[in-house]
């Protein structure tokens, strides 16, 4: 009898222990998925900062970076808490080039001149300043939109920066220093359409150079205009002296006065 009793009070310690591995068990299983990883920098939102964020919202995922390098007004280079390394081109705004040679065409109203080329390259330099100023050493939060690639053509990472709360592609595009990239079907494009449509109404930043060097090419124009005039007129007198030169003679020929 006290041999059954033993061999029940077993079998109840082991069910009660059972009963324990499967509570953590089901414990650990209802724990959160691992985070989304960008596969060749092995980041994962962990170390995501949307709270760090004010005004325009991250669209998508995120993770906090440093910048160490800026190589323009939307190219930064950045290292994330676990050491990695990555170049970041910003989504949804495209500064002039300070490198190479500007397409004007891409920015309405700006003549394709070398007055209009060399306007968008000193508001190239004025983007990257003001870059070094908001980004250069600072903690920024990397948003990612669903709506576009991780990675571009060169393999830089896409995304929104924010620093201290704010959208710094936005303000890019809202203090005309550059323009809408419309090639990307990003989130935010509409609202990032409205304040460049703002900021060449206003004409501010690099918006100058369509009406400036506008000015400047009908100017140049005009002048070319007024010169061929002069060199018409002038031609036109020449051979008006010539004319009445040899009306004077045919006069004098013929012992006639004018």
């Amino acid at each position: 009898m006290v041999v059954g009793v033993v061999r029940r009070l077993i079998v109840a310690g082991a069910l009660c222990a059972l009963c324990l591995l499967a509570g953590c068990a089901s414990t650990v299983g209802t724990g959160q998925a691992p985070a989304a990883s960008d596969a060749s920098t092995g980041l994962t939102d962990a170390h995501a900062g949307r709270s760090r964020t004010t005004g325009p919202a991250p669209p998508g995922e995120t993770v906090s970076a440093t910048v160490v390098r800026v190589a323009d007004g939307d190219t930064v280079d950045v290292r994330f808490a676990n050491g990695s390394a990555d170049t970041v081109r910003i989504v949804g705004a495209d500064t002039p080039e300070v490198w190479v040679r500007n397409t004007p065409d891409e920015y309405a109203g700006v003549p394709n001149t070398t007055a209009g080329r060399d306007c968008l390259r000193t508001w190239g330099h004025r983007a990257s300043d003001f870059a070094h100023r908001r980004l250069g050493d600072s903690e920024v939060v990397l948003a990612f939109d669903p709506n576009t690639d991780r990675r571009g053509y060169y393999g830089r990472l896409l995304a929104y920066v924010y620093v201290n709360g704010t959208n710094y592609d936005y303000a890019l595009v809202r203090d005309g220093l550059a323009r809408v990239y419309d090639a990307s079907d990003f989130t935010m494009k509409s609202r990032f359409a409205r304040a460049a449509d703002a900021a060449r109404a206003r004409r501010e930043g690099l918006w100058q150079c369509a009406t400036t060097n506008a000015t400047a090419t009908n100017d140049a124009t005009n002048g070319v205009a007024n010169a061929r005039l002069a060199t018409n007129t002038a031609t036109n007198d020449a051979t008006n002296g010539v004319a009445n030169a040899r009306l004077a003679t045919s006069w004098a020929a013929n012992g006639a006065a004018p």
